[in-house]
């Protein structure tokens, strides 16, 4: 039971609260709409209701002020239709002032509230006005002279002999002639531009075999320089570089010279021994043969 019981209440708060979007909502519309302005009401009759329908606008001086709510047939045959103005716009609607069925389109139409010259006596509300309809002939004459006049316009600016379509031809052959000239000219240009490229097809083989040689050439001069670059690193190492071989080069040339000397002076020691002397006597001097 409690649980049908949530369920029925959950029910009845959706419907409140649906009810209460939608009120809110006509409220809406209906604030936009003025449905709850005041407003006066005006009627008119006429002989039959062409070119008018419910909530055709009512138009003062390029402004909407107001719609047509009502539009009956009467048993006599006439049509009476009601106008409905908001209360602040209704001192346009003033004596003498007429409707005038007007069509700014060709499709649709709408009603024009045209007041009477010089005359601002507000008319009561319910009053009657009169609806004056535009001749269908001179309805389409007032659309069709602007289009006329702009079609003279037009074809006068086409025979104009320094602007017109003669003119623009004339210049225009002359502007085809000047192209086809150009367009020669550069078919020569090109022609020429080909032969001297194919001249110049043995010369550009030539010094592309001559780029890759000195791309080989360069490649070689390359890796010679890398050796050496190398064997400068040798020689410039601390241990075992030009300057430690010209050092250990020195060192050994001293200890040579230091044995020289030794052995020079052994030789002098056992020279100068009474072994030595007595084993090698000293030469005698020659003696020269008797003269």
């Amino acid at each position: 039971m409690n649980m049908m019981a949530r369920k029925a209440s959950s029910l009845w708060l959706s419907v409140v609260l649906v009810g209460v979007a939608g009120g809110l909502l006509m409220a809406y519309v209906a604030q936009r709409k003025a449905w709850f302005e005041p407003r006066a009401m005006f009627t008119f009759e006429t002989d039959s209701g062409h070119d008018l329908f419910l909530g055709m606008k009512l138009s003062y001086k390029g402004f909407k002020i107001g719609q047509l709510t009502e539009l009956v047939l009467l048993p006599n045959g006439q049509v009476q239709g009601q106008i409905s103005v908001p209360q602040d716009k209704a001192n346009f609607v003033t004596q003498g002032a007429v409707l005038k069925v007007a069509k700014d389109k060709i499709v649709s139409s709408e009603l024009l509230l045209q007041p009477a010259p010089g005359d601002t006596q507000v008319l009561p509300r319910g009053a009657k006005l009169a609806l004056m309809r535009e001749d269908m002939a001179a309805d389409l004459t007032k659309k069709i002279d602007p289009l006329l006049e702009r079609v003279h316009v037009l074809l006068g600016q086409l025979s104009d002999p320094r602007l017109g379509v003669q003119a623009s031809l004339v210049q225009s052959r002359q502007t085809m002639q000047q192209t086809s000239g150009t367009l020669q000219e550069a078919a020569v240009f090109l022609k020429e531009t080909q032969q001297t490229l194919q001249s110049f097809q043995p010369l550009t083989q030539q010094a592309t075999t001559t780029l890759q040689e000195l791309e080989k050439s360069l490649a070689q001069t390359r890796t010679t320089m890398g050796q050496t670059q190398a064997l400068i690193e040798q020689l410039k190492d601390p241990q075992t570089g030009l300057a430690a071989t010209v050092s250990q080069t020195r060192s050994a040339l001293e200890d040579a010279g230091k044995l020289m000397q030794n052995v020079d002076g052994t030789l002098t020691d056992i020279q100068s021994a009474p072994v030595y002397r007595w084993l090698v006597p000293n030469r005698s001097a020659p003696t020269l043969p008797p003269k």
